[in-house]
């Protein structure tokens, strides 16, 4: 509605209570006013050159007039600009009379209206931006980055870069003014780094980011606190070694699950200090019966600095924790977390025995299969891959990816108890390992839909009804220590 300032002397025809002024006063709330003081006035209200004028007589709206409309579509045509300027006229006269209804059904309809009309061109919007593609603003203070970037998104026809910025406040600007649907975004740059950029994206124009930088060293954590602080996802640098080819297409994928994201579902993640009681680590382990496997992808991030640190010091379970991410990311991932959770957090390496209070942590892109040995079970990469090529080529019905092929192997061998936990953006490649697990009654929990930045992989576990529970976050942290 349209704000003011408003002179109410009118309101004092008889010489009783107060003269002066109402600022920023909403059009329909100085309708209200006015009816309610059952004044006779008129208003006059101006968007750019449209004009139209509300007479109100003994506290009813008796008429409104706007260019070619009389009555109540007049009346409803004014309440409906969302800008413009209103003014009380200090002569009133008689007017015509084409309005009964009461100015409460007036004002409720108006709402009801405006409503409407906003939610017809939101989708008038989406049709429009599916029509025109997905629009990308690239920033990074190397030209010869942004040209790289540039021509590899804009090899897809529905992909657009509609501008390039060389730092944070030139992006900034070009944000406000171009309103993309994505931002890909350097962490190191001259006049204002992507951190403080960062900040500002998710106050002023809240928009999907993805980093795109390179993992040098003293960067790694730099990384995970902007995944922290509202990006949906990473990716490392074209470097001189890459395949192009498959860099580009692993950049287009990332790109286009990233813009998916909902970004006001977002909630930031408080800086989380180290922590430095750690479980000690048993020369003599004994093997843990005990499994959680978790699988996360674009938006996971923030869920899981903030689900691991709250995991106690003694807790009896093994986690197997596969995040969506380049390969060499495992480590620093890892080792963020390792710094801020009471349990031991490692990369997942050959060979790695299921002790309680360790989590370890793979890239989806990585194969393992669980293997049972005589007094326990090892994660094992050796074969694993081999192992999902041979699924593959059997039929449809056998797994097709890693995440299918280690949830195959649980099945098959494990005979402790286990918990499957997705979260946002989780990579579920054909969902055949989830079907096939959940045949042996292992249950699925999922977070829920409308907290994911990224909920499109989980909704189509929910719809195919492979998840038991989709819950808060805070819900999965107590399904997790109930597991027995």
């Amino acid at each position: 509605m349209i704000p003011g300032v408003v002179d109410m002397n009118f309101i004092t025809e008889k010489d009783e209570g107060f003269a002066g002024t109402l600022e920023n006063v909403q059009l329909n709330d100085l309708i209200q006013i006015c009816c309610l003081s059952a004044v006779n006035v008129s208003v006059q209200v101006k968007k750019g050159s449209h004009k139209g004028t509300i007479f109100i007589k003994d506290g009813d709206v008796v008429h409104a007039v706007c260019e070619e409309c009389r009555g109540e579509d007049a009346f409803y045509n004014i309440l409906s600009w969302k800008r413009g300027s209103f003014e009380t006229l200090s002569t009133f006269t008689e007017p015509e009379v084409t309005i009964t209804k009461g100015w409460q059904y007036l004002l409720l309809e108006a709402a009801r209206i405006a409503d409407e009309k906003i939610i017809e061109e939101e989708k008038r919007n989406e049709s429009a931006k599916k029509k025109s593609g997905l629009r990308v603003i690239i920033v990074d203070d190397s030209s010869i980055m942004c040209r790289i970037l540039k021509d590899m998104l804009t090899a897809e026809e529905d992909i657009e870069v509609i501008g390039t910025a060389k730092n944070g406040e030139e992006a900034l600007g070009k944000i406000n003014e171009l309103r993309p649907d994505l931002i890909t975004l350097d962490v190191n740059m001259p006049v204002m780094n992507g951190n403080t950029a960062l900040k500002h994206i998710m106050i002023r124009n809240p928009c999907p980011v993805i980093i795109i930088s390179s993992l040098g060293l003293g960067l790694q954590e730099n990384i995970f606190d902007f995944l922290r602080l509202g990006a949906v996802d990473f990716v490392n640098k074209p470097g001189k070694n890459n395949d192009i080819s498959n860099y580009r297409q692993k950049l287009i994928e990332t790109v286009r699950i990233a813009a998916e994201a909902k970004i006001n579902n977002f909630q930031r993640v408080k800086f989380l200090k180290p922590v430095f009681e750690k479980k000690e680590e048993l020369k003599n382990f004994t093997f843990c019966t005990r499994l959680v496997v978790i699988n996360s992808g674009a938006g996971g991030y923030a869920e899981l600095i903030r689900m691991i640190p709250l995991l106690p010091l003694n807790i009896n379970l093994c986690f197997v924790l596969f995040q969506k991410m380049p390969v060499e990311l495992a480590a620093p991932l890892s080792d963020y977390l390792n710094k801020r959770s009471s349990l031991t957090i490692i990369p997942l390496y050959d060979d790695a025995p299921l002790i309680g209070g360790r989590i370890y942590i793979s890239s989806s892109c990585s194969p393992v299969k669980l293997v049972s040995m005589s007094k326990g079970y090892l994660l094992s990469m050796k074969d694993a891959a081999g192992d999902v090529t041979k699924s593959a080529a059997k039929g449809k019905d056998n797994p097709t990816n890693y995440f299918d092929a280690f949830l195959h192997s649980i099945a098959d061998r494990f005979s402790g108890s286990v918990v499957v936990v997705l979260l946002s953006g989780a990579d579920l490649g054909n969902m055949e390992g989830l079907q096939y697990i959940k045949e042996k009654n292992v249950p699925i929990i999922a977070q829920r839909l409308d907290s994911c930045l990224v909920d499109s992989p989980l909704k189509k576990a929910v719809n195919a009804q492979l998840v038991c529970l989709d819950v808060n976050f805070d819900e999965i942290v107590k399904h997790i220590m109930d597991t027995k």
